[in-house]
């Protein structure tokens, strides 16, 4: 199967009304910091070809938007196939969006030609799964970390002492610099990769699962390597974790998506406190702890998610959920801000009272 993504024309509608646009109004005029990622009704769709089948368009995000004000932290999680990476690629530009707007300090991402892009993803840098892929093996530390350094403009003879600096606040010794990734641990790679990340000065990092590949003790220590650089550098991260216990940890808001589209959006107080997506729910009751359930008596989920090329009619959700109504395999719920203060894809979670705005 080979797939493309599909690109709407300027001037073609783009996610049909109601996506997210309740909560779009009802945040105007907040006192929330002003965002320095801006994404709006985000489309990326692709086009799969089958052998002898008809060519299928793949909607692997269908009508997307949040914010991230700069020093905060954006957690992002579902289960695989939800949407999560696609976004990711998206915001640096790898995969070109089908609709909708990318800003980013005021600039609209959609629209940049090629050199525009290359000072673009100064300002975004991304830390992958698998810091082993990531890095090249016939590279050392020093010229991994050289190379974000000349595109930053630090003149070559400096590179040794910049590099050793950033590996300080990774919390590696200098002496890793003539070191390949093969000789080093899985921790350690993963925050040259960091370092790596740091040599251009981004304003934004994007982690996709950076420590889900990572031992339960030295995911602790990356999170709290990746929070001080935050505190010092005021960084915004979008994080993204199946983990919703690491979330909890690192993230100030929190989006859920479940088949392309937020389902939930809040504060990580609210999310994790008093969910009400029932998605949601199942999430985090899934998650285990020492004596008992972070979200109580766990929630069975028959079946899989669905295909993206072949969704269910009404909500994507309802085939698996608990409290399904024929409301709910009829219309589609519309993102909306529910009682508690987040925003809830649900017909079944009751709605803010009105003038309620959630954060």
């Amino acid at each position: 199967m080979s797939s493309e993504p599909t690109v709407t024309a300027p001037g073609t509608p783009a996610t049909p009304p109601g996506h997210v646009t309740a909560v779009k109004q009802a945040g105007a005029g907040s006192d929330l910091p002003t965002p320095i990622v801006d994404v709006r009704d985000l489309e990326v769709h692709f086009r799969s070809r089958r052998a002898l089948r008809a060519v299928q368009t793949v909607k692997a995000v269908d009508g997307v938007s949040f914010t991230i004000a700069a020093g905060e932290t954006l957690g992002l999680a579902g289960e695989s196939g939800s949407g999560k990476s696609t976004i990711a690629r998206t915001l640096v530009r790898i995969n070109r969006p089908t609709a909708g707007s990318v800003t980013v300090a005021g600039q609209d991402t959609t629209r940049m030609q090629r050199d525009e892009l290359r000072r673009y993803r100064r300002r975004m840098q991304m830390v992958y799964q698998d810091p082993y892929d990531s890095l090249d093996p016939r590279m050392t530390v020093l010229e991994a970390i050289g190379e974000g350094l000349s595109v930053r403009g630090v003149a070559r003879a400096s590179h040794r002492r910049e590099t050793e600096r950033l590996l300080d606040r990774v919390k590696l010794p200098a002496s890793l610099v003539s070191r390949y990734p093969h000789q080093l641990s899985g921790g350690q790679r993963q925050r040259v990769s960091i370092a790596r990340a740091l040599a251009v000065s981004p304003e934004v990092i994007i982690c996709d699962e950076a420590v889900a590949a990572l031992d339960v003790s030295i995911r602790a220590q990356v999170l709290n390597v990746l929070k001080d650089i935050q505190d010092d550098l005021k960084l915004s991260y979008l994080f993204i974790s199946h983990d919703l216990s690491t979330l909890r940890f690192i993230a100030n808001r929190v989006a859920i998506m479940y088949a392309g589209r937020l389902v939930e959006y809040g504060t990580s107080g609210q999310v994790f406190g008093d969910p009400r997506h029932p998605y949601t729910k199942a999430l985090i009751a899934a998650v285990p702890t020492i004596g008992g359930r972070v979200g109580g008596p766990r929630i069975g989920l028959s079946g899989e998610p669905p295909d993206p090329a072949k969704l269910p009619p009404g909500c994507a959700f309802h085939p698996r959920c608990p409290l399904v109504q024929d409301i709910c395999r009829s219309d589609c719920p519309v993102l909306r801000p529910k009682q508690g203060g987040q925003a809830a894809a649900c017909h079944m979670a009751p709605d803010a009272p009105a003038g309620e705005v959630p954060v």
